[in-house]
Formats: structure tokens, C-alpha cells, sequence
């Protein structure tokens, strides 16, 4: 470990579960190693660090990066198959996987050496270790890693459109220890899980197991257990339906859960997937209902907002006021993303079935 030149840490939800994030914070900076994290793992570091490359392992130019690796050390990481191109994201040969179940190592990348154990005790004791030697990162690789973490942001913000500045304004006006819960829908998936910046340790919340809808009910928890926090939902249209009556309970406990709902009348991931895979869409548009008043019947405030600059005064209204609160964005008014989202890597060729021909 002390002899590597390119180290990387890959940091999972493990790290957060064992409260290990100064832990892992520490030993990146001890050994000048870039931190890739995976959805779970948000938080785990100060995602504007500059060694924080983030959830960014399945673009390309991290795979590159991660090939010239001479060393990974992946902390309560499971590897998922969305998050690793299915599995595809290569790892150098000399790998150490820390993590609290002994099933998981080896589960879908092979270790070198496999460390059992709660992760705060684990990184602890090999900083201890590791201190008692002199190791020094290499300035030009501290440099290489910057490049790349500035690099896999600029090519994501080239695919937004006006949507770059809906992230820009929430990162803005939003509090650092804002908690972001995000249900399935494009606008999560595609920047709010990447270039909104996440500061501390369970501030970050999405859908792991991949259903739509759960994203209501878990920002109303949240918002329960950290009533002086801000706290804003990300959720589409079509997913937000599955438990829109829960906003009931959000309005009877008072809770000042701010709703962002961009409103596609449609499952727009499923669009795009069927359009690449078929090239045409077949039982993705929804007969929506009026949101504002819908909101407004559970007595959240609510609005719709056609543009960026909009969002952004709504926005604020929304933080200020610490009463329910609803943005509905009309994604037809806002306007297209300058590249449609098309799921997961391989998501179009695992819908699109053996010997299928177009018409």
C-alpha cells in the first residue's frame, strides 16, 4: 500500500454506515489517492474535495484512469451491476476490499486481500500503520486526479441544457447540510446524483433497490428525524404517483419537505430506452393530473415553473417559508436536455430481444 504511485479508493455505503468518513477521508489524503464513490457512498467524502472524483466510475474517462491504477481499496462497496457499466469498470490487479460481511468480498470483483470488519476500525488501524512510514503523494498524480474529477463533471454538464442551471441554483441556495432525496426519474439519475454536491454523511438518500416511488415516504422520514433540516425530494411525474398520497401525512405533521416534480406526463427514462432500443415508444405517456391543485388540496403550497430563473426565485420561496412545498417543473416548457438520458449502460440492448429487426 505504501509503495503504490496511483492509488484509488472506491467508498461505498459501508463507509457511511461506520461513520468511517474522517477515517477515509484521512487515509486519501495520507496516501494522494482519488476517491470514486457509488451512489451509496455520497457523503463519505466532501464531494468539492479535489481529490473526489465522485459517482462517476462508469464514464470512460474514469475507466482510462482506473486502468493506469496500481492499487484500489474499495470500502464497503458491492459493485452493482448500473454502476460498473455490469461490470465492465476495470480494477487494477492489486486490490483490498474492506467490508463488514465476509460475502461480499470476492462477489463481483476478485481481492487480493479481503479485510473483514467494521470499516472505521479497519481504516484506523492502517492509518496508524501507515503513518509510521514516510509517505508522500506524488504532486503530478494529485494533479492527474483533479483533472479528471473536473473533467467527468464537464462532460456531464454538456449533456443538461437548461438544466444546468436548476443544479446550479439548488447547490446554491440549498444549505450544505441540505438532505437530497432522490426518487427514479432522469433529472436524479442523470445530475442529481452526481453534480449536486453532497458535504456530509446521510445527506444523500435515493432508491438503491431501484423502485419508483419510494422517494416520498423517505423524504417524509427524513424530514421526521431532522426537523431543522432542509430537506428536498427529486421525483418524476409517473414514480411520484405511486404513494402521491402520502402527502397527506406530510402536511399533517407540519413538515416543511420541499417537492421538486418534473412533470413529463410520462416515464421518460423508459422513452428514451424504448427509442434507442426500438426506435419507437409504446405505453410511456401518462394522463397526469393538475399537480398544483393536487398539492394544494394536501395543503402544500405549490407552483408550476416553465424556465431555470423561475426554479430558482420558487426555490427560495420554498426554503424560506418551512411549510410543505411544491415545484412542479414543466419539463416541456423547460425545454429538452441537450442529450436524452438512456438509462443504465446496456439498458437498450437488454430491453431489445434476440434477432429483432426494425420494420
Amino acid at each position: 500500500m505504501v509503495g503504490a504511485r496511483r492509488p484509488v479508493i472506491w467508498a461505498g455505503g459501508g463507509v457511511i454506515s461506520a461513520n468511517a468518513s474522517q477515517e477515509l477521508q484521512k487515509l486519501a489524503e495520507i496516501l494522494g489517492a482519488a476517491v470514486i464513490t457509488s451512489q451509496s457512498g455520497k457523503g463519505s467524502i466532501p464531494e468539492n474535495h479535489e481529490q473526489c472524483i465522485g459517482h462517476f466510475a462508469a464514464y470512460e474517462t474514469t475507466k482510462e484512469f482506473l486502468r493506469n491504477a496500481d492499487l484500489l481499496i474499495s470500502v464497503g462497496v458491492r459493485f452493482r451491476g448500473n454502476e460498473t457499466s455490469n461490470w465492465k469498470v476495470p480494477v487494477p490487479q492489486e486490490h483490498i476490499a474492506i467490508d463488514a460481511d465476509w460475502q461480499a468480498i470476492n462477489r463481483n470483483y476478485k481481492a487480493t486481500l479481503g479485510l473483514v470488519g467494521d470499516a472505521k476500525d479497519m481504516l484506523g488501524a492502517i492509518i496508524q500503520k501507515i503513518e509510521e512510514h514516510s509517505v508522500q503523494a506524488e504532486p503530478s498524480y494529485l494533479q492527474e486526479v483533479l483533472s479528471l474529477r473536473n473533467e467527468v463533471r464537464a462532460q456531464l454538464r454538456e449533456t443538461l441544457g437548461p438544466y444546468e442551471q436548476f443544479v446550479d441554483g439548488m447547490r446554491e441556495i440549498l444549505p450544505d447540510d441540505t438532505i437530497l432525496v432522490r426518487d427514479v426519474t432522469v433529472q436524479a439519475n442523470v445530475w442529481g446524483s452526481r453534480l449536486f454536491e453532497i458535504y456530509e454523511p446521510r445527506t444523500s438518500i435515493h432508491a438503491s433497490g431501484g423502485g419508483i416511488g419510494q422517494g416520498l415516504p423517505t423524504a417524509i422520514g427524513a424530514q421526521m428525524g431532522c426537523q431543522d433540516k432542509t430537506v428536498v425530494l427529486m421525483a418524476g411525474d409517473g414514480g411520484f404517483m405511486v404513494n402521491v398520497g402520502e402527502m397527506v401525512t406530510a402536511a399533517e405533521e407540519n413538515l416543511p419537505v420541499i417537492i421538486v416534480l418534473f412533470d413529463d406526463s410520462g416515464y421518460g427514462v423508459l422513452r428514451n430506452i424504448q427509442t434507442a432500443a426500438y426506435g419507437r415508444q409504446v405505453a410511456v405517456d401518462l394522463l397526469s393530473p393538475d399537480f398544483v391543485k393536487l398539492a394544494e388540496s394536501m395543503h402544500f403550497d405549490a407552483v408550476r415553473i416553465g424556465s431555470g430563473d423561475e426554479f430558482i426565485s420558487e426555490l427560495k420561496k420554498a426554503k424560506e417559508r418551512r411549510k410543505p412545498s411544491m415545484i412542479v417543473v414543466d419539463m416541456e416548457a423547460v425545454g429538452p436536455m441537450a442529450k436524452p438520458f438512456g438509462g443504465p449502460p446496456g439498458a437498450a440492448e437488454a430491453f431489445k430481444p434476440k434477432n429483432y429487426k426494425e420494420d
